[in-house]
């Protein structure tokens, strides 16, 4: 159960209207919420009470601290304010985007405070352990639902679809099934893409860096050996065979700096995880639990490998040709 329209927070002359606050069973989902980073109180005593969890940055802006009691007040299902005196019972330090902007509460309350029936759920969320596609997900739920007789909406792909059936007339009770990826905020994903655009792009750079230096460093190592190599290719190395092992040590050469990369920055990463970095206002969305952590792709590090590898045969390819070229006779001849 949640509340999502008009919830504020009033104390000591101050108030902050909060984003959305969310009813919880303090009972059965200890495990979950034992998990918020606290910096004072927990989740121990919510159950059947008035009180409220808010975030660090909710309780700096009213100056507030475990014990404190403040008012909240809302709208319920039909529109009409209503308000709670509550009692903080604890201060966490949310690490999910725009996570400060909520608050929890016993859900029994919250459900009295909206005009909901006992048991009544607006929001259920389920977590599943394989990697199944999320549409194909939300289909078998829809699909499962409605085999049990059960009202349904039609398929849901986008939050404007969810917020286009709150404006709809209708009666009873439906269901609707929405990825949680779906179901964010509109500016949330735009935030969330111009990162993982700004983190391509310069990955685009950094190949376009490496591209250009394999390119420099495998036409001066070829210079440096043109007398090495017009040996070999005396010797009966073919042409296809200099051109390969121009390519093979440069393949050779980065391989070995992806890996000692990888190494270092896994090295690094792992002692950036023991400090704790929630101090800058707002970067706690990038944290969990006030600490950086971190965890390698198999098929992103091979998408990685694989783009540096192809580089890397791009770059070398002017000086593999150059190789092809020379001449056994006259390399033998030259001080190189």
């Amino acid at each position: 159960v949640a509340a999502e329209n008009d919830q504020t927070l009033f104390f000591n002359g101050e108030s902050f209207k909060l984003r959305r606050i969310t009813g919880i069973d303090a009972v059965n989902e200890v495990p979950v919420f034992s998990r918020l980073a606290f910096d004072s109180g927990g989740i121990e005593g919510l159950a059947g009470t008035k009180g409220i969890l808010v975030s660090r940055q909710t309780a700096a802006k009213l100056g507030l601290r475990v014990g404190d009691g403040l008012s909240l007040r809302l709208s319920d299902r039909s529109g009409y304010l209503t308000s709670a005196e509550l009692v903080v019972r604890g201060v966490f330090n949310d690490a999910s985007i725009f996570g400060f902007y909520n608050a929890y509460v016993d859900i029994e309350m919250l459900r009295s405070l909206l005009g909901d029936g006992p048991d009544a759920c607006s929001v259920m969320g389920f977590y599943f352990r394989d990697r199944a596609d999320p549409g194909d997900r939300a289909a078998e739920l829809m699909a499962a639902l409605a085999t049990n007789g059960l009202d349904t909406f039609p398929q849901l792909v986008t939050r404007s679809d969810l917020d286009a059936l709150r404006n709809q007339a209708w009666t009873g009770v439906r269901y609707g099934v929405l990825p949680v990826e779906n179901s964010i905020d509109a500016k949330v994903m735009s935030l969330i893409q111009a990162i993982e655009l700004a983190s391509y792009l310069f990955l685009v750079m950094i190949l376009a860096i490496i591209l250009v230096g394999m390119r420099n460093t495998t036409h001066i190592m070829t210079r440096r050996r043109f007398k090495e190599i017009g040996t070999i290719r005396a010797l009966g190395l073919s042409e296809g065979g200099a051109m390969s092992l121009v390519l093979g040590e440069s393949m050779i050469v980065a391989s070995f700096g992806f890996f000692l990369g990888l190494a270092i920055a896994a090295s690094l990463l792992f002692v950036l995880s023991f400090i704790p970095l929630d101090w800058p206002a707002g970067f706690d969305i990038f944290l969990r639990k006030g600490r950086l952590s971190f965890a390698f792709s198999p098929f992103f590090l091979a998408m990685n490998f694989c783009a540096l590898a192809a580089m890397t045969a791009l770059g070398s390819m002017p000086a593999a040709r150059q190789a092809t070229r020379v001449p056994p006779a006259g390399a033998m001849t030259t001080n190189e």
